[in-house]
């Protein structure tokens, strides 16, 4: 759980970075893919 909820944060910040970075959804994907809360990645 620790580490999901890491991965919404970093994802949300890489996404705010600029489109340099991964979108929020491919950071969670690698973690656990199908899980419905990548979407909240955008």
């Amino acid at each position: 759980l620790v580490l999901l909820l890491l991965a919404v944060v970093g994802g949300v910040r890489a996404h705010s970075a600029g489109p340099r970075s991964p979108p929020p959804a491919a950071d969670l994907d690698i973690i656990e893919p199908g899980n419905p809360l990548r979407t909240l990645g955008g």
